[in-house]
């Protein structure tokens, strides 16, 4: 998350207000799938970068992008910082960095294995 500045605090001092990007959405049209706005050019890239791409979209919604991204963004990089069991599960490769160690393999071999990533990705429940 970046900040940029919007208004002057009475010190003079920036307030810095979060920016974050919209989530990918992935919608239904003639037939074939669409993405919305800007996002089918960032799809396209050879290499994407998304950020919590599901964190502001209901879990009917979510499952949708889950299902969708793998055949979309097919033969193409894309790494994805998340929390999302729906997403890590169809992630080729998992990737958790807990205080400098990183860990890596599948999101089954991980939630198996790593009792951080276990709790991370379960928000503390089992």
């Amino acid at each position: 998350v970046a900040a940029v500045p919007s208004e002057t605090h009475a010190e003079g001092q920036p307030e810095a207000e979060p920016v974050k990007p919209a989530p990918l959405t992935v919608r239904r049209v003639d037939g074939g799938d669409d993405i919305e706005g800007g996002a089918l050019r960032s799809a396209e890239a050879p290499v994407l970068v998304l950020d919590e791409p599901t964190s502001a979209v209901d879990a009917h919604t979510e499952a949708i992008i889950g299902e969708r991204l793998g055949a979309l963004r097919s033969g193409r990089t894309t790494v994805i910082f998340t929390t999302s069991p729906l997403l890590l599960a169809r992630a080729d490769r998992v990737a958790f960095l807990d205080n400098g160690t990183v860990a890596t393999g599948t999101h089954t071999q991980l939630m198996a294995t790593n009792a951080r990533y276990r709790l991370v990705v379960t928000r503390g429940g089992e």
